[in-house]
């Protein structure tokens, strides 16, 4: 069995636990409307994660901690000036936030069957920078070994 977990997800990150609360009209009953680009995010990262698990003969950790390791890419605007450019050193200090960035990426891991439960995540290493390339890092590591 192999310890670490290492693969890219490719595509632009969408935050997860940004909902609009709305009333339905014809029930009436309050719900959380929640963006189709999150789902269509979270759904390339389980899709990533599983061909991953897969290549790497992973098995799912049941019992155990787990450290994951997260790097969102984002393409910088081309509106940022010069100066920008200079000041930022390639850091991406803007929305989206990144505890929500990160939010999604483990949901969609527990999804994808890395771990039995998102609990089991004991320590998070996380940045957020711009890059020629949009989307994130991510390594997992079993820490009962």
């Amino acid at each position: 069995m192999n310890d670490f977990l290492s693969f890219f997800v490719a595509g632009t990150p969408k935050p997860q636990g940004s909902s609009t609360p709305m009333v339905s009209r014809s029930t009436g009953k309050a719900f959380l409307k929640t963006s189709p680009a999150l789902a269509q995010w979270r759904n390339t990262v389980v899709d990533r994660a599983l061909d991953a698990i897969a290549d790497a003969g992973w098995e799912r950790v049941e019992d155990a901690p787990v450290q994951v390791t997260l790097g969102f890419e984002f393409q910088r605007p081309k509106s940022h000036s010069k100066k920008r450019r200079e000041s930022d050193n390639g850091w991406h200090y803007n929305r989206p936030d990144l505890d929500k960035l990160v939010r999604a990426v483990i949901d969609g891991l527990t999804v994808a069957g890395v771990w039995q439960d998102d609990g089991q995540v004991s320590a998070i290493t996380t940045d957020k920078s711009y890059d020629s390339r949009k989307g994130v890092y991510v390594t997992v590591e079993r820490l009962d070994r």
